[in-house]
């Protein structure tokens, strides 16, 4: 389905029914990744409507004349949210990129939102001043790299860190077949200073929402330890798991324990939501 935003076609999906949970994808990427990730991990509950988006330029949604920074981003998704969710609260799910723009929101509207689940989020939005650690393969599956088509075999053992079948084949049903992006678009906002936000969310006071961070120690990408920083000095409510042996795609790479580990912090907010 479909609805506008900003004079833009933003496709979308909703799944299940209750209280709303937003899903923030990563840059370059679209919804079928966020959905393959977060779908098992709402299996036992029955009520969430776990809605997912393509950001301009991404999956299904085409560029956005008026969104030309992350600051024209981040107006673009409150708007979405305005209009898909347009009263009460909701948790949010954010990967990569999409973890820049949840601080984003979590600064305009704290009120709103319960709760929010950062995935190996983008805290420095300059490459070259990232603190990032060494790319580190921690297993891999030799027979199985040897029968890769090679455009496939470059790609994939350079994103994960643990190399199998099951991370293939979740690499084959969400990266390598994902729906094409607008690269110059894309690359007109990554590439210019406006990829950052013009002011930091946290510079305005101290976020006081439930919130769960996963970073992984080999996430070569976005790196961690300007995250764990950022969340030390800014998040008062905040829950922080630093996976050894895990990189930027932590979620397929330790699917189980990302799955138990999300399902037990909803419990957590739950119940407080109860009290």
């Amino acid at each position: 389905m479909t609805t506008e935003v900003f004079g833009v076609p933003v496709e979308y999906k909703i799944v299940g029914e209750g209280t709303p949970v937003l899903c923030i994808h990563g840059w370059t990427e679209s919804m079928v990744q966020m959905e393959h990730s977060i779908e098992p991990v709402f299996a036992p509950f029955i009520s969430y409507k776990r809605i997912y988006f393509d950001l301009p330029g991404m999956g299904k949604t085409p560029r956005c004349d008026q969104v030309k920074n992350s600051d024209d981003m981040l107006q673009f998704v409150k708007a979405f949210v305005e209009q898909v969710i347009p009263d009460g609260r909701f948790l949010a799910i954010s990967r990569s990129y999409g973890g820049y723009i949840l601080r984003g929101l979590l600064a305009a509207m704290p009120e709103r939102i319960m709760g929010g689940i950062f995935i190996c989020p983008l805290v420095e939005p300059v490459r070259q001043k990232r603190i990032l650690p060494n790319f580190k393969v921690v297993y891999r599956n030799e027979e199985l790299i040897k029968q890769l088509p090679a455009s496939h075999r470059v790609l994939f053992t350079n994103l994960f860190v643990i190399q199998d079948q099951y991370t293939y084949d979740r690499f084959l049903d969400e990266l390598a077949s994902a729906a094409a992006i607008d690269e110059p678009y894309l690359r007109s906002i990554s590439h210019s200073p406006g990829y950052a936000f013009s002011e930091l969310p946290e510079e305005n006071g101290l976020c006081d929402v439930p919130t769960l961070f996963f970073l992984g120690k080999q996430d070569n990408v976005v790196g961690y330890t300007q995250c764990v920083d950022l969340v030390r000095d800014h998040y008062t409510r905040h829950s922080l798991l630093l996976w050894e042996n895990a990189g930027h795609n932590l979620e397929i790479e330790h699917h189980n324990l990302f799955c138990e580990t999300v399902k037990s912090w909803l419990r957590g907010i739950e119940n407080e939501e109860s009290i």
